[in-house]
């Protein structure tokens, strides 16, 4: 498998969850997620920073003409409405799905946000990470040191893989630990190192 058609399976994992996940959690459970998100961004990065990423996700919901999460009826409300033909039960089944696709966008905006803020927290461990291979990559250049090419290739294939991984838990159904992004930020930065050492001479020139 090429790098190229490695991403591109991610990417089409994670458009399947993007789109499959509403259709099989409902909006009632992603907006309780929603929920557990944001007072989990509450209680790790405190106020000043969790309300403007949340402000920036619910935004995501009204520009499609939703309101937050704490807006989403409940399934007992929904039965209310006495739907009883199957044309209306198809229209209440496509209005759920909706409703759960703009909730899911939420969601994927909000831990985004949350993902971007880690990495600008971190970004000195991983310019140091960067840096380092660099180093060694150059000193392995000037002292006509072996350039491992299954290593390079190894190292990039986890590199995606681990690169990747945040997608599928930026659609997942369920809330993520606090301590998840950090650790995952940390341990990217192993394959990161490993593919810029031995990165080969002609992906510079």
């Amino acid at each position: 498998m090429t790098r190229r058609s490695h991403l591109a399976a991610w990417l089409l994992l994670w458009l399947l969850g993007l789109l499959a996940w509403p259709a099989w959690c409902g909006p009632e459970r992603l907006a309780q997620r929603a929920r557990d998100d944001v007072a989990t961004l509450h209680r790790t990065f405190g106020p000043r920073i969790a309300v403007p990423l949340a402000r920036l996700a619910d935004e995501s919901r009204r520009a499609v003409g939703r309101t937050g999460p704490e807006g989403v009826p409940s399934r007992g409300d929904r039965s209310l409405r006495g739907r009883s033909t199957l044309a209306d039960r198809a229209v209440d089944q496509a209005d759920r799905y909706l409703e759960a696709l703009s909730l899911q966008v939420h969601g994927t905006v909000l831990r985004a946000a949350t993902l971007v803020a880690w990495w600008v927290l971190l970004m000195p461990l991983a310019l140091a990470a960067a840096f380092d291979g660099l180093a060694e990559r150059a000193i392995k250049f000037d002292t006509f040191g072996y350039q491992n090419p299954a290593a390079f290739s190894l190292a990039g294939h986890a590199l995606i893989a681990c690169a990747m991984l945040p997608l599928l838990a930026l659609v997942a159904p369920v809330s993520p630990p606090p301590w998840l992004t950090p650790t995952w930020l940390l341990a990217v930065l192993l394959p990161l190192r490993a593919t810029l050492a031995h990165m080969q001479p002609v992906f510079t020139r």
